[in-house]
């Protein structure tokens, strides 16, 4: 007679309690007042979210594969990478990831987390889709910009703040890489569904803080944290104690100018020294996104802008363009920039030259002369 397997069922009662604990924490952020323009959902976001509601009410099938239903925020979706799926894309997949190994000399690659369903081609034993490829390229891109420095200097506990983490992959591999940093997370409440859930499992002895109110983090305790899940709606109401680096991918491009320039405000009063971007830097709809098209001119109202280079084409890109190093190196030849220089100016990477593509930037906090 073959025992019960205990140890899958609790962790199943486990992951429910998370889920619990997460949806709890959700439905009280989403009682708070409305807070300030920022934190309003916009175009696609109210269609997505209102489509995701039924996420609220998931049951233990839908919480134990909840990656596989991550596609409405980052378009990644499991059923592409099913094994009879096309074999060009696994080669694609797979030289892309060369291609960026070439690139990375601080050994950054993190591949997709097999918990909750997670999918992807199976190479060398590591799960990888277009998400796990797109986390490794902002991370290379912000090694060579220099905003990794203050994560690896051991001076204070880094504190890394991350606007619009979806479900939470980027954030994840940040863990992974600088276990010993606090991740605040700003995000609708609804999302944290996602992000709030996968971290947790991945991270199950994490120190977690659910911001629910206005007193919810007394100064002194963020950096108590390895995650704060921060409502979009406080987020200019609380305070880190101290913040080492924002990052926002893809999100900053479907706001209004009014929502950036405040989110931008917002780091500046944080005193904020780096801000990473990853975002078209004009919309492909210009009504639908940052007002005049352009969102640099919304960065240096108090940043100075750096592009990064990195690869000739977006991080969409799996054809054959999106394999030249755009800085014009060998692969593998490339070396982070040191935060010490933070006026060095890039080449642009990461789009076309006409100012309309995806733009890694490393953004460096203005301060006045004394």
């Amino acid at each position: 007679m073959t025992a019960p397997e205990q140890p899958d069922g609790l962790q199943d009662r486990d992951l429910q309690r998370r889920f619990q604990r997460v949806r709890d924490a959700v439905q009280a952020m989403s009682a708070l007042p409305a807070g300030g323009v920022a934190a309003q959902a916009t175009g696609y976001w109210r269609t997505a979210l209102d489509d995701s509601r039924y996420l609220l009410d998931a049951g233990p099938a839908v919480v134990e594969r909840l990656r596989r239903h991550c596609g409405f925020v980052t378009g990644v979706q499991s059923y592409d990478y099913r094994p009879d799926g096309p074999p060009e894309r696994a080669a694609a997949i797979a030289e892309k990831l060369a291609v960026l190994r070439g690139l990375d000399v601080s050994d950054l690659f993190v591949p997709e987390a097999r918990e909750l369903g997670g999918f992807g081609v199976e190479i060398d034993g590591a799960l990888v889709n277009l998400d796990t490829l797109r986390f490794y390229e902002s991370l290379l891109a912000m090694d060579r910009g220099g905003a990794l420095v203050p994560l690896r200097r051991g001076e204070r506990r880094p504190v890394v703040m991350e606007i619009g983490p979806g479900w939470g992959g980027l954030a994840g591999a940040l863990k992974r890489l600088f276990p010993d940093s606090t991740l605040v997370l700003v995000d609708l409440p609804q999302l944290f569904l996602l992000s709030a859930t996968y971290l947790t499992t991945l991270f199950p002895d994490a120190k977690v803080a659910f911001a629910t109110g206005p007193e919810a983090l007394p100064a002194g305790s963020w950096a108590e944290h390895d995650f704060v899940f921060l409502p979009a709606a406080l987020a200019g109401t609380l305070r880190p104690d101290h913040l080492d680096l924002a990052i926002n991918t893809l999100s900053f491009q479907d706001m209004t100018a009014e929502q950036v320039s405040g989110w931008i405000a917002t780091l500046a009063a944080l005193d904020c020294p780096q801000l990473y971007s990853l975002n078209r830097r004009a919309p492909a709809d210009p009504d639908a996104g940052a007002g005049v098209g352009d969102l640099h001119p919304l960065f240096e109202q108090a940043y100075w802008v750096n592009e990064v280079a990195l690869l000739d084409g977006p991080f969409t890109d799996l054809g054959a363009r999106a394999f030249k190093d755009k800085a014009g190196e060998q692969l593998g030849g490339a070396a982070p920039v040191d935060s010490s220089r933070p006026g060095q100016k890039a080449v642009s990477g990461g789009g076309p030259q006409d100012g309309s593509g995806y733009r890694h930037v490393v953004a460096w906090k203005k301060y006045r002369r004394s």
